[in-house]
């Protein structure tokens, strides 16, 4: 088993910072200018902040597909806030409603952290790590994806676009044999082949200009000690 660890920890800074993208050797190519922008939410419960959410999204600009890009990464930052809103406060109306008491402590912790981790003017590929914290729990749970972009024009990408029909039934066949040949399949659970396929998440995986990476978060395929596992399969 090969597991990468390609992206800095989750704890990165929120400071706005200024970035440039990599620089492809392909002739008349300007590199896309991004920054990253963070966006913070709380949620106050009998005067004390007990939920919060901290997120990070990459602004881009120096490309016809920015605005495409950028529209795309604003929608799902709205959905995401909204989802965070609606979830924190119906599980502190639940703990209010059980008796539970809501004193002066963080009962939902969110944060999310991007990297752009390829760029080259044909292929845009963003990774997100994940973390949220839910008072009570042994520890935060934890969740890598990533979004993926037709860098010319502003398309997102399924893996589809990459392999062709049934890439996902690809990707975990030549997984499988990779774990089977390394004689590695007893660290996970039963049925891995199974597991595989249906673990596999329509935005757990990235790519650059020679492989596809496919991630796999804990629980999916293994326990939560092995922590997020990676498979590198050539284009």
């Amino acid at each position: 088993m090969r597991r990468q660890l390609l992206i800095p920890g989750l704890a990165l800074p929120l400071l706005l910072t200024a970035l440039t993208a990599c620089v492809a050797a392909t002739d008349g190519f300007k590199p896309w200018v991004y920054q990253i922008e963070p966006a913070n939410e709380q949620i106050e419960r009998h005067g004390n902040v007990t939920a919060q959410i901290r997120l990070e999204k990459p602004v881009f600009s120096g490309s016809e597909a920015a605005d495409a890009v950028n529209g795309w990464l604003s929608l799902e930052q709205e959905l995401k806030l909204a989802a965070f809103r609606d979830h924190a406060r119906q599980r502190l109306d639940d703990m209010e409603f059980n008796g539970e008491p809501v004193e002066e402590r963080l009962y939902i912790d969110e944060e999310e952290s991007c990297k752009i981790f390829y760029n080259d003017g044909v292929i845009l590929s963003i990774v997100i790590d994940k973390s949220a914290y839910f008072a009570g729990e042994p520890h935060p749970a934890i969740y890598r994806y990533a979004y993926n972009f037709d860098a010319a024009t502003g398309k997102f990408l399924a893996l589809e676009d990459i392999w062709g029909g049934q890439a996902r039934e690809k990707a975990a066949r030549e997984i499988y044999a990779r774990i089977e040949n390394q004689g590695q399949a007893n660290n996970y659970y039963p049925d891995l082949a199974h597991n595989l396929l249906q673990g596999l998440d329509a935005k757990c995986w990235y790519m650059d200009s020679q492989n596809v990476y496919i991630v796999y978060n804990p629980y999916t395929i293994a326990p939560y000690a092995a922590g997020t596992l990676e498979f590198a399969l050539p284009k």
